[in-house]
C-alpha cells in the first residue's frame, strides 16, 4: 500500500499542469482576429505530446509580431459615441466557441425569446407542457457538443465579459444532466401524438386484412374470374387451373375483347351485375382499404423501433442519473413502457395477418407482405368502378344506336308502302292514263310502261326542236325587262345577252380592231 501511495504521488506530480511560456509574449496594440480552435485544457495535457512545449519554445522561432499585428488587426471605424461605446464593449467579450457555432445559438436563444436563468430554471422544473414542443427542439438544436461546456467552465476570467453563447453554456453547467431532462422533456411531449397516429394505422391494416380473409364476395368474384380464365384457356396449357395468384387481377384490365372499348375486366364485371351480384359487393365493402394502402409498413415499423429505443436508452440514462430526475420522469418512462410494448403485440398480431393472407391466397410467404396485397385490392376497386361507369355508357349507347336503327327501319318500310300506294292506282288505271303524243301532246290509250317511257322522251326531243324551252327563257326575260322597249339601256341589254358579252361593258363604248364602233 505504501508503494501505491508513491507510485499514485509521482504520477500527480509528473502530471501537474506545465507553466504557460506564452505568459511573456508582448501583447498587441489593437484588437485581432481571433483564431477559433478547440483549446486544450492544460489539466488534460498530461503525457501528451504538448508536455513539452515549454522546452521546445527556449529557443523559439523568431516572429515578427509588428507585421503579424498589421496583418491580422481588426478594422476599426469611425462611428456615433453610441457606436464608440458598444464597439468597446464588443473588443471587452471573449468568445471561446467557433464564429458560426456562436452564431447559430444567439439565433436559437433569440428564437426562445427567454433569459438564460428562465431557459435554466424550465429544465429543472422538468414540464414538457411548459416549454412546448417546438422549443425544447430548439432547445436540441444548440445543446453543447462534446468539449463546449468543459471550455467554457475552464474560463477562469470574469464571466461577464464572455460572449452570449458561452454564458449560456455556462448557465446550463449549472443543471445536473440538462441534455437528458431536455431529451426526456421532447420524449414526453412527443409520445403522445406519435402513439395517436401509430395505433389507428396498425388497427387499419389488421382490420383490413381480417376483412379479406372472411369476404365471402370477394371469394366469389375471384371464383368468376377462374372460372372465365379456365374457358379462355381451355386447351393450352394454362387450362383446367384451380386457381391463380394475384398478380392476375391486374391483368383483367389488359385483356382487351374485341368489341371497342371493352376488356375481360369489362365482362367479367357485366356478368356479376347480371348474374352475381354478390360477387361485387367487396367493392363497397373494402372502401377504408384505400387509406390503409397508403400506409408504408417500412415506415410504420421504423417509427416503432425508433420509439421503443429511445424509451428504452432515456429510461437506462436515467436509472444513473440523479434522484430529482428520476422522480421527475419515473411515471412518464413507465407508462410509455407499456405502450411501446403494446405497439410491439399489435405488430406481431400484423405480422400473423400477413401469413395468413400468404397462405390463403397460395403465395410465397417470404416474399409476400400485407402493403402489396392492400394495393393490389385497392387498385382492383377503382377500376371496377370505372368499368362499371364504362359499362354503363356502353349501354346507354347501344341503346340509342338500337332506337336509331329501328326509326329507320319503320321510315324505309314508311317509304315502301307509299311507293305501293302511288303506283296501285297507275297501274289499275290501266289505258285511261293520258299521255302526250310526240306530234300533238295528245293521250295515245292502252300503252305499256316502256312504251310510255319511250314516248316521254320523244315529246322532250319533239319539244326541243319546236323551241319551247327557249321560247319560256325568253318570255321570262320579257317580263323581267322595263316597260319601254325603245330605252337604249334596254336595247343594249338585249343585244349583249343574244351575244353573251359581259355586263359590265353595258353602257361603255369600246371599238372593234377595225375601228367600228361596238353597237
Amino acid at each position: 500500500m505504501p508503494g501505491c501511495i508513491q507510485a499514485r504521488t509521482a504520477y500527480t506530480l509528473s502530471a501537474a499542469p506545465p507553466v504557460n511560456p506564452f505568459a511573456t509574449l508582448p501583447k498587441p496594440k489593437a484588437k485581432m482576429k481571433t483564431l477559433n480552435w478547440a483549446k486544450v485544457p492544460n489539466r488534460t495535457i498530461g503525457n501528451s505530446m504538448w508536455q513539452t512545449v515549454p522546452k521546445d519554445l527556449l529557443s523559439p522561432v523568431p516572429v515578427d509580431y509588428d507585421s503579424l499585428e498589421s496583418l491580422f488587426a481588426q478594422k476599426v471605424t469611425q462611428r456615433s459615441a453610441k457606436t464608440t461605446v458598444e464597439k468597446k464593449k464588443s473588443v471587452e467579450e471573449v468568445n471561446l466557441l467557433d464564429g458560426k457555432r456562436s452564431l447559430n445559438i444567439n439565433i436559437g436563444l433569440k428564437q426562445l425569446r427567454k433569459t438564460n436563468e428562465e431557459i435554466t430554471e424550465l429544465i429543472k422544473r422538468g414540464k414538457a407542457a411548459d416549454v412546448g414542443t417546438e422549443q425544447l427542439r430548439a432547445l436540441m438544436r444548440i445543446m453543447p457538443e462534446e468539449g463546449e461546456v468543459a471550455m467554457v467552465t475552464s474560463y477562469e476570467g470574469p464571466p461577464e465579459q464572455l460572449g452570449e453563447a458561452e454564458q449560456y453554456y455556462l448557465a446550463l453547467s449549472k443543471v445536473p444532466s440538462f441534455q437528458l431532462r431536455v431529451e426526456l422533456m421532447l420524449l414526453e411531449a412527443d409520445f403522445k401524438p406519435s402513439m395517436d397516429s401509430l395505433r389507428p394505422q396498425i388497427k387499419a391494416l389488421v382490420t383490413s386484412c381480417e376483412q379479406i380473409l372472411t369476404s365471402e364476395s370477394l371469394k366469389q368474384f375471384l371464383i368468376l374470374v377462374l372460372q372465365v380464365g379456365n374457358f379462355l384457356n381451355s386447351g393450352s396449357y394454362a387450362g383446367n387451373a384451380m386457381g391463380f395468384r394475384l398478380s392476375t387481377l391486374p391483368k383483367l384490365i389488359e385483356t382487351r375483347a374485341n368489341k371497342p372499348r371493352m376488356t375481360l375486366l369489362h365482362y367479367i364485371v357485366e356478368v356479376a351485375e347480371t348474374q352475381n351480384k354478390v360477387a361485387l359487393e367487396f367493392a363497397e365493402d373494402f372502401k377504408h382499404i384505400h387509406d390503409a394502402a397508403k400506409i408504408s409498413l417500412d415506415v410504420l415499423m421504423a417509427d416503432i423501433n425508433n420509439q421503443s429505443q429511445t424509451v428504452t436508452r432515456l429510461k437506462t440514462q436515467s436509472e444513473s442519473a440523479p434522484a430529482e430526475v428520476k422522480k421527475q420522469f419515473k411515471d412518464f418512462l413507465s407508462s410509455a413502457e407499456r405502450q411501446v410494448a403494446d405497439l410491439a403485440i399489435q405488430m406481431a398480431e400484423l405480422g400473423r395477418c400477413q401469413t395468413r393472407l400468404a397462405q390463403h391466397f397460395c403465395e410465397e410467404e417470404d416474399s409476400f407482405t400485407v402493403e402489396s396485397c392492400l394495393r393490389l385490392f385497392d387498385g382492383l376497386i377503382r377500376k371496377i368502378e370505372v368499368v362499371r361507369q364504362d359499362n354503363e355508357k356502353r349501354h346507354q349507347d347501344e341503346e340509342r344506336q338500337k332506337r336509331r336503327e329501328e326509326e329507320k327501319k319503320r321510315a324505309a318500310a314508311a317509304a315502301a308502302a307509299a311507293a305501293t300506294q302511288e303506283k296501285a292506282p297507275s297501274s289499275s288505271r290501266g289505258s285511261k292514263a293520258p299521255w302526250r303524243d310526240e306530234a300533238d301532246g295528245r293521250t295515245s290509250p292502252n300503252s305499256s310502261s316502256s312504251e310510255l317511257e319511250d314516248g316521254l322522251v320523244d315529246t322532250l326531243l319533239a319539244g326541243i326542236r319546236r323551241g319551247e324551252f327557249r321560247s319560256v327563257r325568253r318570255r321570262k326575260e320579257k317580263t323581267d325587262e322595263p316597260a319601254s322597249p325603245t330605252d337604249p339601256v334596254v336595247k343594249e341589254k338585249r343585244r349583249r345577252h343574244r351575244r353573251r358579252e359581259p355586263m359590265f361593258l353595258l353602257g361603255r363604248e369600246r371599238e372593234r380592231p377595225n375601228g367600228n364602233e361596238l353597237r
